[in-house]
């Protein structure tokens, strides 16, 4: 319960218990992960975020999963900061990742515009 929060820990751990075998575990989890990272972006997203930036804006990503923009192409060259709810210590509706934003983001929210898919966890 105490890393309920942390997808890369539940999801290798899932992994593990349905396989049996540490080793086959970490190959799809890696498998996955990969494939994860390397979304397909929707026509026009990265004009769009690469305009954003160009007008002087600072663009972050919060995620309860294991997601990293960072790691991924087009994205890492326009997302100034990213926040999981792993490094938060906690998934969204809970203050914490939104208050790393805020840290992050050099921002207060008033300064902030979140952009979610769940208005349960992200309103």
């Amino acid at each position: 319960p105490e890393r309920a929060h942390d997808f890369t820990f539940v999801r290798l751990e899932t992994l593990k218990r349905l396989t049996g075998c540490e080793t086959i575990a970490t190959r799809v989890f890696d498998a996955f992960y990969a494939q994860r990272n390397s979304p397909a972006l929707f026509p026009g997203a990265l004009d769009a975020l690469r305009a954003l930036r160009g007008d002087g804006l600072r663009v972050g990503t919060l995620t309860d999963g294991n997601a990293d923009p960072t790691r991924m192409e087009g994205l890492r060259e326009v997302v100034d900061f990213a926040v999981s709810a792993a490094e938060a210590g906690a998934a969204k509706p809970d203050p914490r990742p939104f208050r790393l934003c805020e840290a992050k983001g050099g921002c207060a929210p008033s300064e902030m515009v979140m952009v979610g898919d769940s208005a349960k966890k992200d309103v």
